[in-house]
């Protein structure tokens, strides 16, 4: 084989490799996806489980719920569209807003009783759960495995949907959960 045979072998390999680096990209990028919408359609079942709900309350009568993300404001404000639309939670007007990891670190948003992840916290996550703990604020993400580092809550897929909490951090954070909705979950602890 001469060496132009040889370099096509080369590039023809080359493209492949890239292509099926691509697919395994676009792949994992809507498993994320998949979990992320899981997950928003689970978060009101979690803060509905959480014994003082009607003593969280804002002033105006709102159950303030945060969105945090790092640099993907669109996601965050579409999931917080989709999560305005449940209206209340245990009869409980609803209000959501969006925010960045650093604001809430740095406690420049506004006071809310629960925060779901748009994004995994990553290098932030310790930060993030120090704020939630001294707020008692829950924090649910959607990833897997931030439930293992320290999160509050999220979910694990098995043969169906469950639940997924982090007993040491939610008894850190002094939220109290309803014992059929612990029941219910699987336990990390």
């Amino acid at each position: 084989m001469n060496r132009d045979g040889k370099s096509g072998i080369v590039m023809k390999s080359l493209l492949l490799l890239l292509l099926c680096l691509i697919t395994i990209s676009i792949g994992a990028d809507e498993k994320k996806s998949r979990r992320i919408m899981v997950g928003i359609k689970l978060f009101p079942a979690v803060i509905a489980a959480d014994y003082q709900l009607a003593e969280k309350i804002d002033g105006q009568g709102y159950l303030s719920l945060l969105i945090l993300h790092q640099d993907k404001p669109m996601l965050a404000e579409d999931l917080a569209d989709r999560l305005t639309h449940i209206k209340k939670i245990r009869d409980l007007p609803v209000k959501v807003e969006v925010s960045t990891f650093d604001d809430f670190i740095n406690g420049k948003t506004s006071a809310s009783i629960a925060v779901f992840l748009a994004q995994s916290p990553d290098n932030k996550i310790n930060k993030i759960l120090d704020r939630a703990t001294s707020s008692s604020v829950l924090l649910f993400s959607p990833f897997k495995g931030d439930v293992e580092k320290g999160i509050h809550s999220g979910f694990v897929v098995s043969d169906r949907i469950l639940p997924h909490v982090n007993l040491k951090t939610i008894e850190q954070s002094r939220i109290k959960l309803k014992a059929f909705f612990l029941r219910v979950s699987r336990h990390y602890d």
